[in-house]
């Protein structure tokens, strides 16, 4: 109990320090005028090692809700998947 009021003063200062010798380190980001052409953008993310004819397979076996979910940001329908209520121990994976 004795404590309390010795926790709520470090915090006190150290809550001052930041505010006092703080430099502000974000307001010089100037977001806007970001070069975007250094930014190497790629359509595959790096974890994928697929082929563009393994992925073009993997996508014709797709249902058309598993197309529209993992394909064009869809959902599917709460509760109506076959792991739902699945209490087996195990790890579940999407497509």
């Amino acid at each position: 109990m004795r404590l309390y009021p010795v926790y709520i003063a470090l915090l006190l200062l150290f809550i001052v320090l930041q505010l006092l010798y703080s430099n502000n380190a974000f307001s010089e980001v100037d977001l806007e005028g970001y070069d975007m052409t250094k930014v190497d953008i790629i359509d595959t993310p790096f974890w994928c090692s697929a082929t563009p004819e393994e992925r073009a397979e993997a996508i014709s076996k797709l249902t058309d809700e598993q197309k529209a979910v993992a394909l064009n940001d869809g959902t599917e329908r709460p509760f109506a998947n076959e792991y739902w209520d699945s209490k087996e121990k195990g790890i579940y994976v999407d497509i």
